[in-house]
């Protein structure tokens, strides 16, 4: 587990990612398995690990944060406006909460609880921290001789290559109800703060998804009233759009029998929208869904990443859209 953090040396601290997509952490939930924040109380619980060959060298610091639907994720510090909130928990004056277990971690971890307290958003306003489906971003290490960049939350770009101490659950559940067409909405932004550059978001019709990613996704399905099975069939039609970005590229690969059905090696349905950004630029984008041939009860799962010039993955966002 690598800690590519520069400002968090530590090596004995971590938390699990999700595998295969990095974004389904199983050690983060919000209330319970739903994912879902309400206006008022909310508890959202972390699982902190430790390696078994060391102690933990002093208390462990916990920070929480909490964003709209995204392909990728900054921290507050990076100074994109409405990008992230960090979550106060419950010590007063501090937004971080502190383990002082010292070498107690046990080999299946420690969960902390947090409550937090939503407020009702103003009339056509959608806050960060703000009740609906939201990303949530947990990073845990020691106190001492750890300070995080407060810039980049320094994500994984594969398997086993993000920084041990930080990871996320992001994951957008929507219900259409009497609608053949659904509208997930989610944000795309530049991680890069200094240059311009193009990034492409890539949504790929997950028609198989493995145990360990219905091992998170399925709680939380049960949950969504008229869901019946994982759809094993892509929809009629799906594409992404960014209503901000005029200049946009597209590549639709998801017509069965094309060539282009092959794409990137993969023989999912996938579908890209190349986004030429400026520095830090948050840009709202949108999953558009044609459910007209879906059966009832269907759940498409779509795993969505954000990808930079060098075709690596920034961040990731799995929709899940339920037709009932």
């Amino acid at each position: 587990m690598p800690n590519n953090d520069p400002g968090l040396p530590d090596t004995c601290v971590f938390l699990n990612p999700g595998v295969p997509y990095f974004w389904e952490s199983p050690d983060i939930a919000l209330n319970g398995t739903t994912g879902h924040a309400q206006v008022g109380a909310n508890t959202v619980a972390v699982t902190v690990r430790k390696k078994a060959e060391c102690p933990v060298p002093g208390p462990v610091r916990i920070d929480l944060f909490v964003c709209n639907p995204a392909v990728a994720v900054v921290p507050p510090g990076a100074g994109v406006p409405n990008a992230s909130v960090q979550i106060p928990t419950f010590n007063a004056g501090d937004p971080s909460t502190f383990i002082g277990v010292g070498d107690t971690i046990p080999a299946t971890g420690t969960t902390v609880s947090f409550t937090w307290s939503v407020t009702a958003p103003a009339p056509g306003t959608d806050p960060p921290d703000g009740p609906g489906h939201r990303c949530l971003v947990a990073r845990a290490y020691p106190i001492a001789a750890n300070t995080p960049d407060p810039a980049d939350f320094h994500v994984q770009t594969g398997p086993g290559q993000g920084d041990q101490h930080v990871v996320q659950k992001n994951i957008q559940i929507d219900a259409t109800r009497g609608m053949m067409r659904r509208q997930s909405k989610f944000n795309a932004v530049t991680l890069d703060g200094r240059t311009r550059g193009r990034v492409t978001v890539r949504a790929i019709a997950n028609l198989h998804p493995d145990d360990r990613s219905l091992a998170v996704l399925l709680p939380m399905l049960r949950g969504v009233t008229g869901f019946r099975q994982i759809a094993t069939r892509a929809p009629a039609e799906f594409r992404v759009t960014a209503p901000g970005v005029p200049d946009a590229e597209a590549r639709d690969h998801t017509r069965p029998g094309c060539l282009g059905f092959l794409f990137k090696g993969s023989a999912a349905p996938t579908y890209e929208l190349d986004l030429k950004l400026g520095p830090h630029q948050l840009t709202g984008c949108v999953l558009e869904t044609d459910l007209s041939a879906s059966a009832p009860g269907d759940a498409h799962v779509f795993n969505l990443t954000q990808i930079n010039e060098k075709d690596e993955a920034q961040g990731g966002l799995t929709v899940v859209t339920v037709h009932v």
